[in-house]
């Protein structure tokens, strides 16, 4: 009889070793990948605040931007681009609203190049005159823009406005 106690008090500290020992291999995998995951995310924001120091500098000192924004992430870059766009047109004069697409290879460079591009839908609310429109074109060729689309009106860009353009951001290989 007592043997059998001791058998089954052996089992049972077996047992509760192996699955002890098992749950704590499984927690210590799990605070491995949150720590590999917590340094990604440190490099992430370190990114981010060099960016955002950039551009508080540019605006401090009340220069242009040379060159779009650009981030890696994808949903950063895309409000990146659209205040980009917002405060550029702002300084013309004109009020808008942007509709950023999705970053894709662009289909008018050979794919060995690997040029990439991102559509932009812009509804421009008010302009007074056609001199500022010159001006807006001026300053779109100064980035890597291309104009699709350019019309008066018009229902083919989905956004309100009097104005509304299509354009294409073409971004070199590995970013901006």
């Amino acid at each position: 009889m007592k043997k059998q106690f001791f058998l089954i008090g052996v089992v049972a500290i077996v047992l509760v070793l192996f699955f002890g020992i098992r749950q704590i291999r499984s927690l210590q995998a799990k605070i491995s990948q949150k720590n590999t995951n917590l340094a990604g995310l440190k490099t992430h924001l370190g990114g981010l605040k060099r960016l955002t120091e950039s551009l508080a500098l540019k605006k401090l000192k009340g220069g242009k931007l040379q060159e779009v924004p650009y981030f890696s992430e994808p949903q950063v870059n895309k409000a990146l681009l659209e205040k980009f766009v917002q405060s550029s047109f702002s300084q013309i004069g004109l009020e808008c609203q942007v509709k950023v697409g999705q970053e894709k290879v662009s289909p008018d460079f050979p794919s060995l190049v690997g040029i990439r591009e991102i559509p932009l839908e812009i509804g421009v609310t008010n302009y007074s005159s056609y001199d500022q429109l010159i001006i807006l074109l001026e300053y779109l060729k100064e980035y890597p823009f291309i104009i699709d689309l350019f019309t008066l009106g018009g229902k083919d860009v989905e956004l309100p406005g009097k104005l509304k353009l299509k354009i294409k951001y073409y971004l070199p290989p590995g970013g901006s």
